[in-house]
């Protein structure tokens, strides 16, 4: 049996405008042994800016989805080039009767000792792209969108907020 129990999981790539960096997962997980719940938050940096330190902000709820809290937590003492994903493994201890969670990004410290704080924008999922095999039934199109593209582009290009999706599916 596994140490740990997932009860519970964010919706992925939250962003919100503005920000340096996306939310790309997130879970709350119970400690089977000793009933300690803890949240955990998957960041990826979206600039060319090296990322050090991020303070998050967590809003608890329990079962009934009544806010029971919230708890702020520093990531320190790495460093997340562009594109890199990094704290997934940090567990945040959280109050024991939460079952779910909010999460956002307040502020982010760089390398190079600028920083960033929220605007207050909501942090909301980045919308899905549709797949060329979505637009092109016929395979002779993929076929030539592929050669005039790259074989990497799987995707259809698109905006959302003040990020560009790129027909490979990054940001």
């Amino acid at each position: 049996m596994s140490k740990y129990q997932k009860l519970f999981a964010l919706s992925k790539n939250l962003y919100a405008e503005g920000a340096p960096l996306i939310i790309s997962a997130g879970a709350l997980q119970k400690d089977t042994e000793n009933g300690s719940v803890f949240a955990q938050i998957k960041l990826q940096n979206i600039t060319q800016k090296k990322i050090k330190v991020v303070r998050a902000v967590f809003s608890l709820m329990d079962a009934f989805e009544r806010t029971i809290g919230e708890t702020e937590y520093v990531f320190q003492d790495f460093i997340a080039g562009r594109d890199e994903y990094f704290c997934q493994k940090q567990l945040v201890p959280v109050d024991n009767a939460t079952r779910s969670f909010v999460a956002k990004v307040a502020e982010v410290a760089f390398a190079d000792g600028s920083k960033w704080n929220e605007s207050g924008a909501e942090w909301k999922p980045i919308e899905k792209q549709q797949t060329i095999s979505y637009l092109f039934k016929d395979a002779e199109l993929i076929k030539q969108y592929h050669i005039k593209y790259g074989d990497s582009c799987e995707y259809i290009a698109k905006a959302d907020r003040d990020l560009v999706l790129c027909s490979c599916g990054e940001v």
